[in-house]
């Protein structure tokens, strides 16, 4: 993954990411499953860069049990914190009618945001009032919910999508 590539670095990130299904990790793996190396492709989604207020991870059912509830991960910023693992996030257990069972508000000392002057991701830390913040209220609990239920529907199987807020928008 590639955040704030410029119209001039593009060419050149797709390239990285196709170059990356012949490092040595991904062809031992490959070696290992028995997949061919010839038959093997990628395809890179090139998508517009959200400057996120906050984002996350939604589960649309229990990755550890497959129980119908919704898992989902939230952080102030990118959710480039979230999915490295490198930042805490709050955890919201939901039910799939929009209801919180549980919800863990974690201590958000820090989140990626995108430099201004730079363009570059940066990690920023989080002012102290929204440290232990609840990063997603109620109403936004249940817009991600009902957009994760469609996104289940329209694959048939569960999912988890990756999802960020900005302007009051929502953005999978």
């Amino acid at each position: 993954t590639f955040l704030n590539v410029t119209r001039e670095e593009l060419l050149d990130r797709v390239h990285e990411c196709w170059a990356s299904l012949f490092t040595e990790r991904a062809m031992e793996y490959r070696r290992r499953q028995g997949f061919d190396h010839d038959e093997v492709g990628m395809a890179v989604v090139v998508q517009r860069m959200i400057d996120a207020d906050r984002s996350g991870v939604a589960f649309t059912r229990d990755p550890a049990t497959g129980d119908p509830e919704m898992i989902i991960e939230a952080a102030w910023g990118l959710g480039e914190g979230v999915v490295s693992g490198s930042i805490s996030p709050d955890t919201y257990v939901v039910t799939r009618e929009g209801t919180p069972v549980d919800v863990t508000v974690a201590d958000k000392k820090r989140a990626f945001r995108r430099d201004p002057d730079t363009g570059e991701t940066v990690e920023v830390d989080v002012s102290d009032d929204r440290r232990t913040a609840r990063v997603l209220s109620e109403a936004e609990l249940a817009d991600l919910v009902d957009l994760g239920k469609r996104v289940e529907d329209h694959y048939g199987d569960p999912q988890d999508v990756e999802w960020a807020m900005a302007d009051g928008e929502v953005y999978l």
